[in-house]
């Protein structure tokens, strides 16, 4: 699947603020929202000191989970804001336009095709068992031929049709 950026993966944030009472030197708990700070990866962990972006490991550390730890001591009124990346992959995704499925692709009610060409292509050998749904109906465009070995199954009230 096309991408923007390093990886495939898609990451979105969370943002806590915390205003300091003066003296604290590692932050943890529910910000000033009522958010409680969270994180699996100090990796996926930014943290800036009254606008300013703290380096980690040099000005705070998350050696404890969930804590933002190390600082220098903070002043009464310091706004500490830490953003927590959360990473996520997409599962099982086809682009709107192009793109190819493999495997069997179910479609319930109606499907509706278009384009300038109304050209549909089948397959003209059947290599794999099939069998037609209950109370549905299939075709193909022929002729057809089903290799050794495998079974295509229509049961009773239901239709192939090869034209």
């Amino acid at each position: 699947m096309p991408y923007l950026g390093p990886s495939a993966e898609f990451a979105y944030y969370s943002r806590y603020t915390y205003t300091a009472a003066g003296g604290e030197t590692s932050i943890s708990g529910s910000d000033d929202n009522g958010q409680s700070l969270a994180f699996t990866s100090g990796v996926h962990v930014s943290v800036t000191l009254n606008g300013v972006l703290l380096v980690p490991s040099t000005d705070y550390n998350t050696n404890t989970a969930n804590t933002i730890a190390g600082l220098a001591a903070l002043a009464g009124g310091d706004v500490l804001e830490v953003i927590v990346y959360s990473l996520f992959s997409v599962a099982d995704a086809v682009p709107a336009s192009g793109g190819t499925f493999s495997g069997a692709v179910s479609v319930a009610n109606t499907l509706t095709l278009s384009g300038d060409f109304p050209i549909y292509q089948n397959a003209q050998i059947v290599n794999d068992d099939y069998t037609i749904s209950n109370n549905t109906n299939a075709m193909s465009a022929g002729p057809i031929t089903i290799a050794s070995g495998v079974t295509v199954t229509v049961g009773t009230g239901e239709t192939w049709t090869v034209v």
